[in-house]
């Protein structure tokens, strides 16, 4: 029985209905059952049912920010704002990271274990801010966890005063972090030459799906619709452009496919998504486009995912990362259509699942999306299984084992 605390800062964090939520909440179920103690440091609220083990440090600078609160601004909302707006677009937590640093410390007061070892969880910034406060402190051995790039290989649009800061902020991440996680072998490849210097710290631990919460297909509900769906937050690049502006294209020139589609975009929508107003209001205007800008419980999100015929991947601005949330999709077994960049890891993924798929990439001309789309649309909704190669490679039980493994040698 391992006699160490491994303390999870992981911003999002069920019953929060965001997909950067499960990955943590994979690791901190395994582990336990390892034989670690765990304890969880989250913004997410946790309601009436919250475990001894998460401790919730609310983020009111967030809850000011996207509340209707009018009246003066306190200092830290103003901060936050400015740094959202120049150094770390479309990225949460900033201010919300020294708190949760000293949550830390608290946990290490109080610990009777014989080690402790950090973990975070990014995006958002705030995570990886209060592991890089806490390690530098307290002294500990921390493991850094990368499922989105910070600034090697993200395709965003960004300012020069953004990039640079990214940049720095990731070079501190990863100096004083004992291992560093990417998701994907191209994002440790890429990192590995950018940091030659520290090439053994980098590991990849795929993201995946638990074994014990199998997800299926349920019966469409409305089957005079054909419903694309994306449950989830879009920010810092991540928007539907290139489908809504399709669409519109294949309306005007009245495509048969289109008539009967319905496409649902469910979760907050970030002005930093970059979402263009014009076509996303003439969808709504028009009927064949469903927006919920709003707190949609987890359970509900999912069984809207689970009963739409089609689903909907926006990975546009980074061709090594794989977000959690195509493991619910191949699970699911419905033809995905993904919006990335050519030659992506989602592709190669993809290739390989053994469920039906399109990739619209970032490089197709708006003919070259327009041909895709309906050939997509005409593909039956039944559901497909997934490939052997797909339910052996990414059981998060196992890969609870290898973050394992990692923590000891971080430890000793």
């Amino acid at each position: 029985m391992p006699n160490t605390t491994v303390i999870l800062i992981a911003y999002h964090f069920p019953p929060e209905n965001t997909v950067g939520a499960l990955r943590p909440q994979r690791f901190y179920k395994y582990l336990k059952r390892l034989g670690y103690r765990c304890h969880i440091i989250t913004a997410a609220p946790q309601g009436d049912s919250a475990s001894q083990d998460v401790t919730v440090v609310p983020d009111e600078t967030r809850e000011f920010l996207e509340s209707s609160r009018k009246g003066p601004a306190p200092l830290a909302v103003n901060f936050e704002k400015l740094v959202r707006k120049i150094a770390y677009p479309g990225h949460l937590g900033t201010t919300w990271s020294r708190a949760a640093a000293k949550a830390c410390e608290e946990i290490v007061r109080n610990s009777a274990a014989h080690k402790t070892v950090l973990y975070s969880s990014f995006p958002p910034m705030g995570a990886h801010l209060a592991g890089l406060q806490a390690a530098r402190k307290l002294k500990l051995p921390w493991i850094a966890d990368f499922r989105d790039p910070m600034g090697i290989g993200t395709m965003l649009p960004l300012s020069n005063v953004a990039r640079k800061a990214l940049l720095l902020t990731e070079k501190a991440v990863v100096k004083n972090a004992r291992f560093v996680l990417l998701t994907v072998e191209s994002a440790r490849e890429a990192y590995m030459k950018a940091y030659p210097e520290v090439k053994q710290k980098f590991h990849v631990i795929w993201n995946g799906f638990d074994p014990e919460s199998t997800i299926r297909a349920l019966p469409p509900v409305d089957n005079s619709r054909k419903v694309i769906i994306h449950a989830g937050s879009l920010y810092a690049g991540r928007n539907a452009n290139v489908l809504v502006e399709s669409i519109v294209r294949l309306r005007r020139k009245n495509s048969p496919v289109v008539p009967s589609v319905l496409l649902r975009l469910i979760g907050e929508l970030s002005p930093e998504s970059g979402a263009h107003k014009e076509s996303h209001d003439q969808g709504v205007a028009e009927g064949w486009l469903e927006m919920r800008d709003e707190w949609v419980s987890q359970k509900e999100a999912l069984r809207m995912t689970q009963e739409a015929d089609f689903l909907l991947l926006l990975q546009p601005q980074s061709k090594i990362q794989v977000p959690g949330k195509l493991f619910e999709y191949v699970q699911i077994g419905r033809p995905v259509l993904a919006v990335v960049p050519p030659e992506s890891a989602i592709e190669w993924l993809l290739s390989r699942s053994g469920v039906p798929y399109v990739c619209l990439f970032t490089t197709d001309s708006p003919a070259e999306v327009d041909r895709k789309l309906e050939a997509f649309l005409a593909l039956p909704n039944d559901p497909t299984a997934p490939s052997e190669w797909f339910q052996i490679n990414f059981d998060a039980e196992q890969q609870a084992r290898q973050l394992a493994a990692l923590i000891e040698a971080g430890s000793a």
